[in-house]
């Protein structure tokens, strides 16, 4: 079975391997719910060293192509996340 692409992110707490977790756990959800989940937060940091400023943004350029890829752009936030400062792409 085709699964559609969900783009997947996490907030960023200051504490990467949180972010890690959480997007991780957001994975499995979609993918539970028939996603097939896209995560750049979990493979960026393994190739990309974001102190590097053309790494960052490099980073920032891949992620916004692979979120025009997904058919299904959702956004989940948690009720305890502070959000100030943040935007979706779209």
């Amino acid at each position: 079975m085709k699964r559609p692409l969900a783009y997947i992110t996490a907030a960023w707490s200051g504490d990467p391997c949180e972010a890690t977790e959480q997007a991780a756990k957001y994975c499995r959800t979609v993918y539970e719910a028939g996603f097939s989940p896209i995560c750049p937060t979990l493979y960026l940091p393994l190739i990309l060293n974001d102190a590097i400023p053309e790494e960052h943004k490099d980073g920032i350029d891949m992620s916004r192509i692979q979120v025009h890829e997904v058919q299904d752009f959702r956004m989940y936030i948690q009720a305890d996340t502070d959000t100030t400062g943040t935007s979706a792409v779209g």
